[in-house]
């Protein structure tokens, strides 16, 4: 099962890979290097973004998890602040 077959990330880099290769296509002045170009840095501009997203969602996972448990840390420990100054009186 894939996931994720075309992120916002992937197309903005397929769309700036596409433009690149066609810039560099016109640079040397013939149509089907234009085509060429544009097809082959599109392809790799959109495995580029592929990959940064997964990883920027891997990213944003591991901090959200990391907040969490600081969060319940905190949490237990102001929990049991109050329960030992009731016990205490």
């Amino acid at each position: 099962m894939e996931q994720n077959e075309g992120g916002p990330l992937a197309k903005f880099f397929a769309a700036v890979g596409v433009f690149a290769g066609a810039a560099l296509g016109a640079e040397a002045g013939d149509f089907m290097a234009l085509c060429i170009g544009a097809i082959i840095l599109g392809l790799i501009g959109f495995g580029i973004g592929r990959v940064v997203e997964n990883l920027l969602i891997r990213l944003i996972f591991i901090i959200v998890s990391i907040i969490f448990i600081l969060i319940n840390s905190a949490i237990r420990r102001f929990i049991w602040e109050l329960i030992r100054a009731a016990a205490n009186g």
